[in-house]
């Protein structure tokens, strides 16, 4: 014989356990049968077998297509490029102040700001008051350095834009 023994902590339990209120039926999905038509799957695309030709594709599958990998690391690689040429939020003046000589023999400090190494986070957040800009004349004639944040003569920009823009216009057969 085998005697059964309730001891107080299933008492307890099964007390709780009726305490609950009741979960709700989860409805089961419908399998394929006979009420249901039958679901076809066209192959030879990049989600052959994982969606159904009936139901519409996932967001996510027409943004990244059949693996996110495909959208994540060319737009990693785009924006490795993109933001220093750009000089996003600095990274151009801090990737040339790592090897500020090199870019300045390339006259690289005409178009971004060029300091010292770790320029210009180098005080802890983005600041551009402690590198220089160069002017390099066509004519060879002079150069200067000036601080990053002054501008440059807008007259003489505004002139030289204008003279850009009349050389263009002329053509090349009439500029000489």
């Amino acid at each position: 014989k085998k005697s059964t023994k309730t001891t107080s902590s299933d008492s307890v339990e099964s007390q709780s356990s009726s305490a609950l209120p009741p979960q709700e039926q989860l409805s089961p999905v419908p399998k394929e049968g006979a009420d249901t038509p039958p679901r076809t799957y066209s192959s030879g695309w990049s989600g052959a077998g994982r969606f159904a030709d009936e139901d519409p594709l996932p967001l996510s599958f027409w943004l990244f297509g059949k693996s996110p990998r495909r959208a994540i690391l060319p737009t990693i690689a785009i924006w490795g490029v993109i933001a220093p040429l750009a000089n996003l939020w600095g990274s151009g003046s801090f990737l040339l102040s790592l090897a500020p000589e090199a870019a300045r023999e390339r006259r690289l400090d005409t178009f971004y700001p060029i300091g010292n190494p770790g320029y210009p986070y180098s005080s802890g957040f983005l600041d551009y008051d402690r590198g220089f800009k160069r002017y390099y004349d066509a004519a060879g004639r002079f150069e200067f350095q000036y601080p990053s944040r002054y501008v440059q003569d807008r007259t003489v920009f505004l002139n030289n834009i204008d003279a850009a823009y009349n050389q263009r216009m002329m053509g090349p057969t009439l500029a000489a």
